[in-house]
């Protein structure tokens, strides 16, 4: 991400981000609620427009930052699950007609239903599912993808500890073919998971790495973040 600068209607970060998410790499991102990290998710993912700055992928030539461009190589999962559920049951939410002879694929959704206790569900409508089996189910949606960057807003919110692990084992496996970014105040969750974290505050940015600093995150989230 080069000089992006972060900014809505209403706020606008003082200072543009540079920073770069590696390959096989979950980069945390924690901060303050209204400093901007949702705002930077939905620009990433190409919801909301670059006003300035860019994008720039390994291996490909120029920058991206058109929405189209976004869409196509990120995929964010929102904190809410219901704005991202739309079909009659899970089994059709999760397996496109294109994919129906797709067995590598079936195969892969059938898994991520039994890791998540969803797969006696299957045939069920997803209104009819708890907030928490619905978010679930958005985040092997996710899963699913083939994207360049997959972004996730507080997958664990309201999630157990059984459950957190579920979604920690699947993030470790995920990010083995592409990078994530994971916004999370779950320090359980960010120090099972993250290699780095990105840290904003008061309009500014500050990456650190995970071991050997987690005193300084926690007194980060402790003093700066309210939950």
């Amino acid at each position: 991400m080069q000089n992006l600068s972060i900014q809505n209607k209403k706020k606008k970060l003082s200072e543009p981000l540079n920073f770069e998410i590696k390959q096989g790499e979950c980069l945390g991102l924690i901060g303050a609620n209204g400093c901007g990290k949702t705002t930077l998710a939905k620009q990433l993912a190409g919801l909301y427009p670059i006003a300035k700055g860019s994008l720039v992928y390994a291996g490909s030539e120029g920058a991206v930052r058109t929405k189209r461009e976004l869409m196509k190589r990120n995929y964010l999962c929102f904190q809410d699950p219901s704005s991202q559920i739309f079909s009659h049951s899970l089994e059709s939410e999760l397996v496109p007609k294109e994919r129906l002879s797709d067995k590598d694929y079936l195969d892969k959704a059938t898994d991520y239903l039994k890791a998540f206790d969803l797969w006696e569900y299957k045939n069920q409508h997803p209104q009819q599912l708890s907030r928490g089996q619905q978010q679930r189910l958005a985040l092997i949606v996710a899963f699913m993808q083939q994207k360049d960057l997959l972004i996730l807003d507080e997958p664990t919110a309201g999630l157990d500890h059984k459950r957190m692990k579920s979604v920690a084992k699947a993030l470790l496996e995920y990010v083995k073919r592409a990078p994530i970014l994971l916004i999370s105040h779950d320090l359980e969750l960010l120090f099972e998971c993250c290699n780095r974290v990105l840290m904003l505050s008061g309009g500014k940015m500050a990456v650190s790495e995970v071991f050997g600093h987690e005193d300084e995150i926690r007194k980060f989230i402790s003093t700066r973040v309210s939950l």
